[in-house]
């Protein structure tokens, strides 16, 4: 059988701020500031946006989630994760594009992107952060929020099956118990957490399996990893 992921049928424009992770019916993207600003350009119809720094305000054609959460260790950002995961989710369904950012596009809107990576395709944070990076190299969450998804990975799948490297992430040692995260101002959670259960998306796909130890061979494509 043979697996294409993401699946483009026409090239896609590259650039530096904007990056598609899922290609479905609809497309999951993440991106920057400049993302935000263009996000018309790519038919984007739902926004994760944290706005600590700046004040993202998206037209009314776009339904649009804010975020105020610091880039920083201590903050806590697994609070959110079923409520992004729950809207994502519902947007996709619906065959509407979506788009996750921040500032940078490297670390807060990276960890949104994990998380609902892992939740939709049963991934381990090694599996997702491995595809993420393959679509947006510059993808790299800070130690805090890295530990904060293999709490998530326990939670998913009962115990954490990764095995982070440097090659990886450089914070690949706060996977050890006794590493000590630097200190950085918190971000208290001021919403409700979204108790409704909710199902997971229908679509999967495989990660760059030859990465995980598979015997799979694959080669990647301009577009994306293809599997054979």
């Amino acid at each position: 059988m043979n697996y294409h992921y993401p699946a483009y049928p026409t090239p896609q424009a590259s650039t530096n701020f904007i990056n598609c992770v899922l290609d479905f019916d609809s497309k999951l993207y993440i991106g920057d500031a400049q993302a935000f600003q263009n996000y018309q350009n790519y038919d984007v119809k739902a926004i994760i946006s944290f706005s600590t720094e700046q004040n993202f305000q998206a037209n009314s054609d776009a339904d649009q989630m804010v975020l105020q959460v610091n880039d920083r260790p201590q903050c806590d950002i697994s609070g959110y994760f079923e409520k992004t995961n729950k809207f994502i989710n519902k947007h996709m369904d619906e065959n509407h594009n979506v788009l996750v950012h921040c500032v940078a596009g490297k670390s807060r809107s990276a960890t949104i992107v994990l998380a609902y990576l892992m939740f939709s395709q049963d991934w381990t944070l090694q599996e997702a952060l491995i595809y993420l990076k393959s679509v947006r190299p510059l993808v790299c969450p800070n130690p805090g929020f890295i530990r904060q998804l293999l709490k998530y990975e326990e939670k998913l799948f009962g115990k954490v099956r990764s095995n982070l490297t440097h090659e990886i992430t450089p914070y690949f040692n706060v996977q050890k118990a006794d590493t000590i995260i630097p200190e950085g101002p918190a971000v208290g959670r001021n919403y409700l957490s979204d108790q409704n259960a909710y199902s997971r998306r229908s679509s999967f796909v495989s990660p760059p399996s030859q990465l995980m130890g598979h015997q799979r061979s694959y080669q990647q494509l301009q577009y994306g990893w293809r599997y054979y």
